[in-house]
C-alpha cells in the first residue's frame, strides 16, 4: 500500500501556542516525513473556527494526489507518530483520545443517549484495549478523514456550529460543529473510530490529560495501582534474585518483578524487548542486578511521572543528574518496546534519552533513587559495536550531539 499524502489543517485563532508551533508540529511532520509520507499543510487565521476550516478543506479538495485530511488543532499536543499510526488504522473517519481543558476535563469522545437536551454522553476509553474503537462523536482535534469522504458528503461536507449554539438559554440544537460533522458522516453510512493508542494534551494553563480526568472524576485509585513491571536482564541468578528482593523491599510501591536471565548471551537489549512486546503493563523499569534503590524510588518515580505526564523517567543514578536515564522507568504509552534493537548491550538507554528529551518527554526527580552499586563499576567495558552504532545514529537520525 502507497504512503498517503496527507494535508494538515491547522485552522488557527489570532495565536498559536508555542509548544504546539514550534515543537510538536515540527515532530509531526519529521516523522511522517521519515517513514515515507507526504505532506501538505494549510491555516487559516480568524474568529470562527468553523470557517477557518471550511476555507482549508476547500484549498486542500483541489489537491489532486491527497488522499487524507488531518485536522490539527492549535492549541494541543499530539503524539509525533500520530500521521502514521492514524493512516495505519485505515479507517475514513479517526481521531485521537483528548479531554476538555477545564474541569472535570471530561473525554472529548462521545456515544449517543436518548436524551434531547444533552444527547452525547462521554466516554472514558482508558480501560479499553489499545486500537481503533467505534464511537458517536469525537473532536477534530487529531481528527484524520479520508479525502474520498467529504467529495461524497457533497454539499454536506462543510462544517458549521448548531443553530442554537451562540444562544446561552437554548437547551437543544447546541451541537459542535465537530459533532455535527460526525453525525453527517453517520447520515451517509460512515463509521466514527478513535484509536486509543493516540492520546493527545489539550493545552491550557497546564496540558490537560487522562491523568486529569481521572484525578477530577475520583478515578485517580486505578492510576495509583498501576500495573507496573519491573524488568532484570540477568546472567547471575543468586545476584539477581538478592536485588530483586532489595527493590521489592524499598519500592513503596506494588509491581511485578521479572528476572530476565540471559543464559544464551543474546543480551540486555534483546531479553528486555522480548519480554516488552509480549507481555502488557502500564509501566516498565529497566534496571540491572547490580543496581541500589532508595526509599520508595518506584513510589517516587511513578508519582512524577503521573505528575509530570512525560514519558520516561530517568532514576537518580548518581552520575548524569538526569540527562541520561541509565536505569529508567517508560510509560507504554509512550514509546512500546523503547529500546532500538540495532544495540546489543549498551547505549539503548541512551538513545532512548535523547529520544524522550528531543519530545520533550524526559522527567526526573533526584529524590527516585536507583543507582549503579559501587562494586566492580571500573571493570566494566563499553561494547565498542554499541557505541559506534550510537554515535552514527545521534549525527545522522537526531541530529544532535548529547552524548559521547
Amino acid at each position: 500500500m502507497p504512503k498517503a499524502h496527507v494535508g494538515l489543517g491547522l485552522p488557527t485563532p489570532q495565536v498559536c501556542d508555542i509548544e504546539f508551533a514550534f515543537g510538536n508540529l515540527p515532530q509531526i511532520m519529521f516523522d511522517a516525513k521519515a517513514k515515507g509520507y507526504k505532506i501538505s499543510l494549510l491555516y487559516k487565521s480568524g474568529v470562527r473556527t468553523d470557517s477557518n476550516r471550511n476555507f482549508i478543506l476547500d484549498q486542500f479538495l483541489k489537491i489532486p494526489d491527497l488522499t487524507h485530511i488531518l485536522w490539527l488543532d492549535v492549541d494541543q499536543i499530539y503524539p509525533k507518530d500520530i500521521i502514521h499510526k492514524l493512516a495505519q488504522a485505515d479507517k475514513d473517519v479517526i481521531g485521537s483520545v483528548y479531554f476538555k481543558r477545564s474541569h472535570p476535563y471530561d473525554p472529548v469522545v462521545y456515544v449517543k443517549n436518548n436524551q434531547i437536551e444533552n444527547p452525547y454522553t462521554p466516554v472514558d476509553l482508558s480501560n479499553n484495549p489499545k486500537k481503533p474503537l467505534e464511537v458517536d462523536g469525537i473532536g477534530f482535534g487529531g481528527m484524520m478523514v479520508k479525502k474520498e469522504v467529504y467529495e461524497k458528503l457533497g454539499d454536506e461536507k462543510w462544517m458549521t456550529y448548531g443553530k442554537n449554539f451562540h444562544i446561552p438559554t437554548a437547551k437543544v440544537h447546541k451541537e459542535t460543529h465537530d459533532l455535527i460533522f460526525c453525525q453527517t458522516c453517520q447520515k451517509h453510512g460512515y463509521k466514527i473510530w478513535v484509536h486509543n493508542d493516540v492520546y493527545s494534551y489539550h493545552i491550557s494553563k497546564i496540558a490537560v490529560g487522562l491523568e486529569d480526568y481521572h484525578a477530577a472524576a475520583g478515578l485517580d485509585e486505578p492510576l495509583k495501582h498501576s500495573k507496573i513491571g519491573v524488568l532484570m536482564p540477568c546472567i547471575d541468578r543468586v545476584k539477581g534474585t538478592e536485588t530483586m528482593k532489595k527493590l521489592a523491599d524499598s519500592a513503596g510501591v506494588e509491581a511485578d518483578y521479572f528476572l530476565l536471565m540471559d543464559d544464551d548471551r543474546v543480551g540486555y537489549v534483546k531479553k528486555i524487548n522480548e519480554f516488552v512486546t509480549n507481555r502488557e503493563y502500564d509501566f516498565y523499569v529497566y534496571t540491572a542486578q547490580d543496581a541500589e534503590p532508595g526509599e520508595n524510588w518506584l513510589k517516587i518515580g511513578l508519582d512524577t511521572l503521573q505528575r509530570t505526564h512525560k514519558g520516561v523517567l530517568a532514576f537518580n543514578d548518581g552520575k548524569w543528574d538526569g540527562k541520561l536515564a541509565s536505569f529508567g522507568m517508560v510509560r507504554s504509552s509512550y514509546l512500546k518496546p523503547f529500546f532500538e534493537d540495532c544495540y546489543k548491550s549498551h547505549y539503548a538507554d541512551t538513545e532512548l534519552s535523547v529520544k524522550a528529551h528531543l519530545d520533550n518527554q524526559l522527567a526526573y526527580n533526584p529524590k527516585a533513587i536507583l543507582r549503579e552499586s559501587g562494586e566492580g563499576k571500573s571493570k566494566k567495558k563499553v561494547n565498542e559495536d554499541d557505541r559506534k552504532t550510537f554515535k552514527k545514529r545521534q549525527k545522522e537520525i537526531y541530529k544532535v550531539e548529547m552524548f559521547g
